[in-house]
């Protein structure tokens, strides 16, 4: 870390930098965010981060914007959070200041727009590692839920090929889990590692680019788009759009449905779905409740609707 903090949380901020390096998370949006705190809390000669401090930064942050991205809230928390846990006096951003940008519409992917995906990648031809491993990539996000981001960013030791499972570390946050994956899955993944050792021996991610490197962050969409054409599947005028992050809505979508098909409440699975998609609280994941074309619009009359969240335990 090179940036130089001035106000009187410079040495905090620069240990929650550390911090978040020596976990292996590159944090480049967080050391901004830091650097525009530590701005405004010498300017204002702030005395810690107390309330006044942490809500005046908001307001001076977002300015005239009504509709603010305040996805770096959670910056701001951790930073608390971090100087809490070493004995330090800070304010947590109360819940009244929430992310007030809207949900981006999303693109709910059909059956058949998802087998004709997948045969199109089957036949892509790049002059790359794209040209065997777009299936498994995709596959993997389809089959497991992930984002894009976490797929791009999977090392070499956070794929068990012996195991069956992958370990998805420090996404968004401290919501690491370890995900069991399918005979199906296990075996394209054994396939695709197979020709990447031979593609790029000193990689150390799962996926690489067409140098041997990492995945760069807008490479995914690109592919994206290019098997979606090549499937011959109508790209809308408008959005919402198709994008890769739409096999993660499927997957908790999906899931939701098969649940009430087989007569278990969704509600009651919630929980199971939070954790295995990495979400913070439920919130994140009842929006996939209403989302489910096929069963928001009857889970309202539904006799289980006011079933509790997590049902009781008999004592047995």
């Amino acid at each position: 870390m090179n940036r130089q903090f001035t106000s009187v949380l410079a040495s905090d901020m620069a240990a929650f930098i550390e911090f978040k390096h020596a976990a292996g998370i590159s944090f480049a949006g967080g050391e901004y965010l830091m650097g525009r705190l530590d701005t405004y809390l010498t300017a204002t000669n702030a005395q810690g981060l107390t309330k006044q401090a942490v809500e005046g930064f908001v307001i001076t942050y977002d300015g005239d914007r009504p509709q603010a991205d305040r996805s770096y809230f959670s910056y701001l928390r951790g930073l608390a959070r971090f100087m809490k846990i070493r004995g330090r006096d800070a304010y947590e951003l109360a819940s009244a200041f929430q992310r007030n940008k809207p949900r981006p519409p999303t693109y709910l992917l059909s059956s058949t727009e998802i087998e004709a995906f997948f045969t199109a990648a089957s036949n892509l031809r790049y002059a790359d590692p794209w040209t065997w491993q777009a299936t498994v990539f995709f596959g993997l996000m389809h089959a497991c839920g992930l984002r894009t981001g976490e797929t791009r960013k999977l090392k070499l030791d956070d794929v068990n090929l012996k195991d069956g499972s992958i370990d998805v570390l420090a996404s968004k946050g401290p919501r690491s889990r370890r995900l069991p994956l399918t005979e199906e899955v296990v075996n394209l993944l054994v396939d695709c590692d197979r020709r990447n050792r031979r593609f790029a021996p000193d990689r150390e991610t799962f996926f690489v680019s067409g140098r041997g490197n990492h995945v760069a962050n807008c490479t995914p969409g690109i592919v994206f788009k290019r098997i979606w054409l090549a499937a011959e599947l109508p790209m809308p005028a408008a959005k919402p759009l198709p994008v890769p992050y739409a096999f993660r809505h499927h997957f908790a979508y999906a899931n939701i449905e098969r649940w009430a098909a087989n007569q278990i409440d969704p509600l009651t699975m919630l929980p199971y779905l939070a954790r295995y998609m990495g979400h913070a609280d439920f919130s994140s994941t009842y929006y996939y409740l209403a989302l489910s074309p096929d069963y928001a619009a009857s889970y309202a009359d539904a006799p289980h609707a006011s079933q509790a969240l997590i049902p009781e335990v008999n004592d047995d």
